[in-house]
């Protein structure tokens, strides 16, 4: 069971790192949500995406974005 837990485990991340790929250079809509470090606003897509926008934004905030690369667990975003 563990063995086959951890195939699951990878195969969702593969999943996952496949589906954020596919979504640079797409536009979306994304709810700003509260800033945890200076110079960027976090926000999340429809699709429950993580991006990261250049700026400080308040929370709360609809905005339309072009997803222009990848983070570690995200996409890197800019306003459009």
């Amino acid at each position: 069971i563990k063995r086959r837990n951890a195939e699951l485990r990878a195969l969702a991340a593969e999943k996952a790192a496949r589906f954020r790929a596919s979504q640079v250079g797409r536009e979306m809509s994304v709810l700003t949500l509260h800033r945890q470090e200076e110079g960027t606003t976090p926000a999340i897509s429809d699709h429950y995406l993580r991006v990261s926008i250049p700026g400080n934004l308040p929370a709360n905030q609809w905005l339309q974005i072009r997803a222009t690369g990848l983070s570690k667990d995200g996409l890197f975003g800019e306003r459009v």
